[in-house]
């Protein structure tokens, strides 16, 4: 499993969550995409002209930053961004809802061997590729231990 797939399952799982993101909860790793646009959409989530609230994971670049590590270079230390971006059309308390949903059940927990630590929203915006959705987009920094390649 991935960590995309792996953060996918615990959210989807929260039947608090579920019921919120009517629209469902994608990664980036489903679509090849790294942003959406309306016609990525599956019909599931949108109702006409309009998006139902959805959540979209996107994973980025891995870096390893060396400060922690073995002496025989087995294992070392690195940090990865993770974005949880969540859409809604209409009722916007409910991406609200969602923003203090994800921020509990992710941060500061150990996924796929990884510590969530919570670095704050980015900003909202209407999304004018996904008929002027609202976006707002929740920002951690992973941590965790790896085999260097």
């Amino acid at each position: 499993m991935t960590l995309a797939s792996d953060v996918r399952a615990i959210l989807a799982a929260d039947a608090e969550l579920s019921a919120l993101a009517t629209g469902g909860i994608y990664s980036d790793e489903e679509t090849g995409r790294q942003r959406l646009t309306w016609s990525d959409l599956a019909e599931s989530s949108k109702d006409g002209a309009l998006l139902k609230p959805m959540i979209y994971l996107r994973t980025n670049i891995g870096f390893s930053t060396a400060s922690i590590k073995d002496e025989a270079g087995q294992v070392s230390s690195y940090y990865q961004n993770f974005e949880v971006r969540l859409y809604q059309q209409q009722g916007y308390n409910i991406i609200d809802s969602m923003k203090q949903r994800v921020y509990e059940l992710l941060a500061d927990q150990n996924v796929s061997r990884r510590r969530f630590n919570w670095a704050g929203v980015r900003g909202t915006r209407q999304a004018e590729e996904i008929n002027g959705a609202r976006e707002m987009v929740l920002d951690f920094r992973t941590f965790g231990l790896e085999m260097p390649r």
